[in-house]
């Protein structure tokens, strides 16, 4: 394994090494090499129960929030921690690393590029990535959902022609110390099964940061299967230490979580709250039943923050029954109702990058009660 720190403690300019050669292997490949010491097996799905429905044998599970993360900064893991992370799976200078997943390998090659980005410690050079995550038997191949792939190429057809976002964003954020004391702090909350990387909450973020705003975007515990009162407490320990009053933007059950904080800490002052796309009771999967009956308090969310907005689109299939008659009438929030195509407001309905929003943020003006955007996510 040929190392990458130097004695003066720099990284090298070598490149990086060349895995767009041999860098697939088969299920028959690796059976003909299983229990050898000189190979790991590591699963890295975007699904956290995948691994414990069903592994290859001997498999290794890398949780990409937790392991990938460093949790204190936002960004990729540190040098010492990828050690500690390799140490723990029994990853030496000679092994061979086999990576895979579900998505179509998309985390799996995620984990893989962690594996191989230089930092100031050992890295791997031998990795290998398996065509396709295994379901219950090696030889089974999840099928790609054709039909669902060209609905999506649809899709982004009729947002270029709407000018709103693509889906490109980057695969992480880093944080970065304000440059600008007088700027607010921003408070980001995801929902249900957390913001993987190219999501709009992750461009957001990095966004505010480079513009001098400290971001806060905690990962709330077990978002797969979340636990109210869990959730409230993580978010009350990352609120508790901000000083100043915040900017709070929250998604999905974000939003819910977010209202039944205000129920629980009624004197919780805010500069600006942002909700996206509130789910309904009916459209919620089992998991998620816990958080409702949502508690509907207009005078703590405009008690709270002097400006509330409410963003939805009217063809939210979370919220058949239609955010802005949902939430927006009960709370009395000003509500910016984006076109059907938006959906959910997440990568699905294509929302990588979102400037209307970031502009949004920093510069506050007023709207009246519904706003209907049948043109352009971009402010006039």
């Amino acid at each position: 394994m040929k190392m990458i720190r130097s004695e003066t403690g720099r990284l090298p300019r070598d490149p990086l090494p060349d895995l767009s050669r041999n860098a697939l292997v088969s299920t028959a490949w690796l059976a003909a090499r299983a229990g050898s010491d000189r190979f790991v097996v590591i699963e890295c799905s975007s699904n956290p129960d995948a691994y414990a429905s069903g592994h290859i044998p001997g498999a290794h599970e890398l949780d990409w929030r937790r392991d990938l993360r460093d949790l204190d900064s936002a960004d990729l893991i540190r040098g010492d921690q990828f050690a500690a992370l390799t140490s723990r799976m029994g990853i030496s200078p000679d092994t061979t690393l086999i990576f895979y997943g579900d998505e179509s390998n998309w985390w799996a090659a995620f984990a893989l590029g962690v594996f191989v980005i230089p930092r100031p410690l050992p890295a791997r050079r031998h990795h290998r990535l398996l065509p396709h995550r295994r379901t219950l038997q090696p030889h089974m191949v999840r099928p790609h959902p054709t039909p669902r792939l060209q609905a999506r190429q649809k899709l982004r057809r009729q947002l270029d022609r709407l000018g709103q976002p693509h889906r490109n964003a980057p695969r992480s954020h880093r944080m970065i110390p304000p440059s600008q004391p007088n700027l607010p702090d921003v408070v980001i909350v995801h929902g249900w099964n957390g913001s993987p990387p190219g999501r709009w909450q992750h461009w957001l973020a990095s966004t505010l940061a480079a513009s001098g705003h400290r971001v806060h975007f905690p990962l709330l515990p077990n978002p797969a299967h979340p636990n109210l009162h869990d959730w409230l407490d993580t978010l009350h320990d990352t609120l508790n230490p901000i000083a100043a009053p915040p900017i709070v933007v929250c998604h999905s059950l974000g939003t819910i979580l977010w209202l039944h904080y205000l129920q629980r800490h009624p004197h919780t002052p805010i500069q600006k709250l942002f909700l996206v796309a509130p789910p309904s009771k009916d459209a919620s999967p089992p998991p998620l039943q816990s958080f409702f009956p949502v508690p509907l308090n207009p005078t703590l969310v405009h008690r709270s923050s002097p400006e509330a907005l409410l963003i939805c689109s009217a063809a939210d299939p979370f919220c058949p029954s239609g955010a802005a008659s949902t939430y927006g009438s009960p709370l009395r929030l000003q509500t910016h109702l984006l076109p059907d195509e938006a959906a959910h407001i997440n990568l699905d309905s294509g929302f990588g990058p979102w400037p209307w929003l970031a502009n949004r943020i920093a510069t506050p003006s007023r709207h009246p009660r519904i706003l209907i955007d049948t043109q352009s996510l971009n402010p006039p």
